[in-house]
């Protein structure tokens, strides 16, 4: 890659972070949430009130990284729990996954970085 390429690929990273973290560790989900209550309201439309949909403070976000390939996240990992995929992964910490053809299951099995999905436990 060239300087620039890398640049632009760090600044992608960093924004997602970022938009990640005032979402839900500063007030960014009160204020969509805000929104959605409003716009329910004009249209006279029940919504949720949920304590859990709207509180996250000092919990670990969650993300799914589809097509990581070598991981760029994990470098935020204090913010941010990880479970990188890709079809062609490029280091051993992502998982060996289509996930196109990955059936939902209740189970997510893992091993040797592939992933596998059961409907029991």
């Amino acid at each position: 890659c060239s300087d620039e390429q890398n640049s632009k690929q760090v600044s992608r990273i960093l924004w997602v972070c970022n938009i990640c973290l005032k979402y839900f560790c500063e007030n960014g989900l009160m204020c969509y949430r805000e929104k959605e209550i409003e716009v329910a309201k004009k249209i006279n439309t029940d919504i949720r009130n949920d304590e859990d949909f709207i509180y996250y403070e000092h919990k670990s976000i969650k993300i799914l990284d589809v097509g990581s390939c070598y991981n760029p996240f994990d470098n935020f990992s204090e913010y941010f729990d990880i479970f990188p995929i890709d079809i062609a992964p490029a280091t051993s910490d992502v998982f060996d996954c289509d996930f196109l053809t990955v059936d939902i299951g209740a189970y997510t099995k893992t091993d040797l970085n592939e992933v596998h999905q059961n409907n029991r436990k």
